[in-house]
C-alpha cells in the first residue's frame, strides 16, 4: 500500500519533484541494447550489479537463443547517456524517450525496449 501511495504521488507531481536522475544504456553480450532511466536518490545504476528494469525473462530467453550459457554476466557495458543532479521525473522520461528513438532500441533486432511511449 505504501508503494502504491508513493507511485500515485510521484505521478501527480512528476513535473514538480526534483531529484537526481539519469538515462543509461546497457549493452548485452549479443550486441543488443537497453535504454533506461533512474530517478532514485541513491541512483542504483552506480551499483555494478544493477542491470536495469527491462523484461528479464524475455531478454534472458533471447540471450540463451543467441548462445548465452546462462553462467556468465550477460552485460558488456553500462553507460550514462545523460544525467542531472536536479531534475524532474518528466524531464528524465523525455530524455529517455529521446535516446530510445535515437538508438532505435524498440527495434527487436537492435534492443530490448518495449514501445510503451507511442503517445510521445
Amino acid at each position: 500500500m505504501k508503494q502504491l501511495i508513493r507511485h500515485i504521488i510521484q505521478e501527480q507531481f512528476a513535473d514538480k519533484i526534483t531529484k537526481p536522475g539519469l538515462v543509461y544504456k546497457i549493452t548485452f553480450i549479443n550486441g543488443k541494447i537497453y535504454i533506461g532511466q533512474n530517478t532514485e536518490k541513491n541512483l542504483k545504476f552506480r551499483d555494478p550489479f544493477y542491470v536495469g528494469s527491462f523484461n528479464k525473462e524475455y531478454v534472458y530467453e533471447d540471450l540463451k537463443n543467441s548462445g548465452w550459457d546462462g553462467t556468465s554476466f550477460p552485460v558488456i557495458s553500462k553507460e550514462i547517456l545523460w544525467q542531472s543532479d536536479n531534475t524532474t521525473v518528466n524531464e528524465v522520461t523525455k530524455k529517455e524517450i529521446e535516446y530510445i528513438k535515437e538508438y532505435k532500441s524498440t527495434n527487436p533486432q537492435i534492443g530490448y525496449n518495449q514501445n510503451r511511449f507511442k503517445s510521445y
